[in-house]
This record gives C-alpha cells, structure tokens and sequence, in this order.
C-alpha cells in the first residue's frame, strides 16, 4: 500500500518541486519506507532545463536513512512528451566522493491539445 504527494511551484524562470512517496509493505518483517525528493529546475531555453535535487530515502529493512544524496542534471525536451535526463549524484550520508551518473528517458502520457480559434477581419 502507498501513497505520493507532490507539490510544485513556479516563479519566474525558477520552478521548485517536492515530492513524498510513502509505503507501507504488506510482508511481515518489512518497515515502512519513504522517499523525498526536493529540487528545482531552472528554465535555460525553450527546451532544456538544470536541474537540482536533494534526496532522501528510508530502508525497507531498517528504521535508517540508507540514502542521502545530492543530484545535478541537465534535462531536454525531446517531444511533447517526452524528456531525457544526464546527470551526477553525489553521496552526501557519508561523506565518501561517491559520484553516480544518470541517464534516464521519462514520457508522460499526451494530454488533450486545446484547438486555436480562428478569428477572421472582414473589410467593409
């Protein structure tokens, strides 16, 4: 069983986002988990954004952290709905240089697209 919450705001060329997964397993033994994701994006052009994120998350098997991490990305706009994302992770529970890189495609689902008006002048 589980449950996201999301919340996202814009303002400017600046937009922030968090978002909290949680779940609770249904297998003895197992703890509930939860994932936090907060970052923000800054607009670079039409189609491209950075990206920075902070992450948290809880082990399954344990009442710990197993995870804390910094991440920077660069992510383009490759259809309407479709993104692709290249970036680096840094471990920062730690404190080790632990360094990941990402790639990763992401694609939503089309939504319906409004149709333009045509607005014609007559001249008299």
């Amino acid at each position: 069983m589980g449950r996201r919450n999301s919340c996202i705001k814009k303002i400017g060329p600046l937009k922030t986002h968090g978002n909290l997964v949680y779940f609770k397993p249904y297998k003895e033994g197992l703890k509930q988990t939860w994932n936090l994701n907060l970052g923000i994006e800054l607009l670079i052009s039409y189609n491209s954004k950075l990206l920075f994120e902070i992450i948290g998350r809880k082990s399954i098997d344990r009442n710990k952290i197993d995870l804390l991490e910094w991440r920077v990305g660069y992510r383009i706009k490759i259809t309407d709905f479709s993104y692709s994302t290249v970036g680096m992770g840094f471990d920062i529970k730690n404190r080790n240089p632990d360094m990941r890189f990402m790639f990763s495609m992401s694609f939503l689902l089309p939504k319906d697209k409004t149709k333009i008006k045509k607005i014609e002048e007559q001249g008299y």
